[in-house]
């Protein structure tokens, strides 16, 4: 065989063999990437049911806010009932629990009519709905005086209006998360972070990073700052 035939034939085969190689590491390329799609869509499909069945009841007077809300917690899984003041929630709180579906969170407004926020909140310390049922306050101004007067009833979770999707998530995960903690601990825990376990009101002005600063921290300025200029873009209090 001539010698440029020879040397053409081992370029043939040398080509023939990148190319297979190329070819072999594309389809690896693929699977690997068609591996990776799947985790994700497997992932995300399990985040997407985190939420799913478990009841939440929004108490807001302000209409376009509560849809606000519904909409973002359905999106999630959650399964919602909507009151516009302290009495409505009251009367869904007594149907839930006479049907025996209770509510697994309360996100509550603190100004409303008729029934407010604030007197809502005594009437579930009372009654006992809450600490077993975690609490979540909606609130324009996150003053020092709210945060004393929500931390004494133990209430630890806030969403400052207006609010972010992600904010709203990521709090009621907290609060669900923390509430599991108080059901398994038989509500002491709750009630020792309201009385300071004496009886006597304590209020602990550490930034609670547990809470990823969700939490009521009367020493801290910024929660009064944080909402100055939104009032009036946040109706309803």
């Amino acid at each position: 065989m001539p010698e440029n035939a020879s040397g053409r034939g081992a370029d043939k085969e040398a080509g023939e063999n990148a190319g297979s190689a190329s070819s072999g590491s594309e389809s690896l390329k693929k699977m690997l990437d068609q591996s990776k799609d799947k985790e994700a869509e497997k992932a995300a499909k399990t985040k997407s049911n985190e939420f799913v069945s478990q009841r939440v009841l929004v108490v807001e007077d302000a209409r376009i806010l509560r849809k606000m809300l519904v909409k973002i917690l359905q999106e999630k899984g959650f399964v919602i009932d909507e009151a516009g003041n302290g009495h409505e929630a009251l009367a869904l709180l007594r149907r839930s629990k006479s049907i025996n579906q209770p509510y697994d969170l309360i996100i509550t407004d603190l100004m409303m009519p008729e029934m407010d926020g604030w007197e809502l909140i005594d009437q579930l310390v009372e009654r006992k709905y809450f600490p077993a049922i975690p609490v979540v306050v909606i609130t324009a101004t996150a003053s020092v005086d709210s945060v004393k007067r929500c931390a004494r009833a133990g209430v630890r979770h806030y969403i400052v209006k207006p609010f972010e999707t992600m904010r709203v998530v990521d709090t009621v995960r907290k609060a669900l998360t923390r509430g599991a903690e108080v059901k398994d601990t038989g509500g002491s825990s709750a009630a020792s972070s309201a009385t300071g376990g004496s009886g006597a009101t304590e209020i602990s002005t550490e930034p609670d990073a547990e809470n990823g600063g969700d939490a009521w921290n009367p020493e801290d300025s910024t929660a009064q700052d944080q909402t100055k200029g939104s009032d009036a873009a946040s109706a309803g209090g």
